[in-house]
């Protein structure tokens, strides 16, 4: 209860006062300095109306557009043969003291059909691993190219009930 609490919350302010002392961020070695944000309207799904945004965060902010969701966009990502991708793994907590974390036996891998660079920020199929934006990209639909780019494979599906199941003895405590 408090006292757990307690002890994490000074065992993170010692971290950070480490971090102020070293002068680093934790972030460093994937914030870049063209200062990009992701906005993402807070009521759309499916990839729709995310873009990427350089400069003046304050300037954006004064747009005139509903409610969004704005977050530092990491520019030095990890890649995978040149191309940005996304790891989706499904968890279930069942207890938060002590933390019992059931993970499923699969994830779910997502790739951009472009190769990342952040010359072009409006390139969706370099920056958005979203399965519905990556479709309509021309190597998903036959195009010249099709064949060099990466396909999604049945390991990529989401986990089923008995790999759910099976990974009891995966539990994190």
């Amino acid at each position: 209860g408090g006292r757990a609490a307690a002890e994490l919350s000074g065992r993170a302010a010692a971290a950070l006062e480490r971090l102020a002392a070293e002068g680093g961020s934790p972030q460093e070695t994937i914030d870049g300095r063209r200062n990009v944000w992701l906005i993402k309207p807070a009521y759309a799904s499916k990839g729709l109306g995310v873009r990427l945004l350089s400069g003046d965060l304050v300037k954006m902010l004064q747009e005139k557009e509903s409610l969004r969701v704005v977050q530092k966009y990491i520019e030095r990502p990890l890649l995978i043969g040149g191309l940005k991708f996304d790891i989706r793994v499904w968890a279930l907590v069942t207890s938060w003291a002590p933390l019992t974390l059931w993970l499923y036996d699969e994830c779910l891998l997502r790739f951009c059909s472009d190769g990342y660079s952040l010359d072009d920020l409006s390139n969706r199929f370099a920056h958005i691993t979203n399965r519905t934006v990556q479709r309509q990209h021309s190597a998903h639909n036959g195009g010249d190219d099709a064949a060099a780019r990466p396909q999604t494979t049945s390991a990529g599906r989401p986990a089923s009930r008995s790999a759910a199941a099976r990974s009891a003895s995966g539990a994190v405590r």
